[in-house]
């Protein structure tokens, strides 16, 4: 056979081997990019979830009207972790197996964020957080951190809070925390903060999801030498500890209240409310 022919013919056999892999390439090239979205739409911090997702959609519409990313548009795909860590790694491991995957927006709970964080890692893939406030989701010891927030975190809004309460001339507290990894985030910080400004805490109580009951601890805040509560909790069990405080008439609202966070007197002697959200 020819020798030139016998070219031609290996050189249309190897294109015939790499056209598949060409084509696939090119399909990838159109295919959207995933903006993956892991967040609580369906627990108790479904407001949170909700506004999350809402933000995430106004900003891909906007770069999708510019023309995408490297000519890419971009695609929303939303996880429900219902405030769940086992479901939050279930929806990570299920986002890491898409090879369009640009990044995971997460958040609401903080627990379920910090189960997350060693399969992010694994995984090589970038989180951001707009709603999470545990300090250990960035202080979180791996080089490099894959994981970004664009809120407020715990260490700094104890600082916030702590130094309001010296300003309405408070000198010992007692804290009301949710048992949850938040939590215990912000008792370590409230903890250094109150140390700082020379603030003693009297007393910690801790409050679990969907508890129904906070008559003994808001009796045993009563009875203490604590002068104002410090609250650290989502809405629903914020909602029970404060029923419980009218309950036994501990009425007076001497702070702010934003974001699941707030500072209560916890002396029965003055009932008005004068409340700043």
């Amino acid at each position: 056979m020819d020798c030139k022919l016998m070219r031609l013919i290996a050189l249309l056999l190897f294109l015939v081997t790499m056209l598949p892999l060409f084509s696939s390439n090119a399909a990838s090239q159109a295919e959207p990019l995933i903006i993956g979205i892991d967040a609580d739409f369906t627990a108790v911090a479904v407001e949170g979830g909700m506004a999350i997702k809402k933000g995430v959609e106004l900003a891909v519409d906007e770069i999708n009207a510019r023309g995408g990313v490297l000519g890419r548009n971009l695609k929303i795909v939303a996880k429900d972790h219902r405030g769940n860590p086992a479901r939050g790694l279930h929806n990570i491991d299920s986002f890491a197996k898409d090879p369009n995957l640009l990044a995971v927006i997460g958040g609401v709970h903080t627990p379920v964020v910090l189960a997350e964080i060693e399969a992010i890692h694994k995984n090589d893939l970038l989180m951001l957080v707009p709603w999470a406030a545990g300090t250990p989701i960035i202080d979180n010891g791996f080089s490099p951190n894959n994981i970004f927030r664009v809120s407020v975190r715990d260490s700094e809004a104890a600082s916030v809070m702590i130094d309001h309460a010296k300003q309405l001339g408070i000198s010992r507290i007692a804290l009301v925390l949710e048992r949850t990894g938040w939590g215990r985030s912000n008792l370590t910080s409230l903890k250094q903060a109150a140390a700082e400004k020379g603030l003693s805490i009297s007393s910690i109580h801790w409050i679990n999801w969907q508890q129904k009951n906070f008559s003994d601890d808001i009796s045993a805040i009563k009875g203490s030498d604590a002068e104002a509560i410090l609250l650290v909790t989502n809405v629903p069990e914020g909602v029970v500890v404060l029923d419980e405080m009218a309950q036994q008439d501990i009425a007076s609202i001497l702070g702010n209240l934003s974001l699941g966070y707030c500072i209560r007197a916890a002396s029965a002697k003055t009932r008005h409310a004068n409340c700043e959200i």
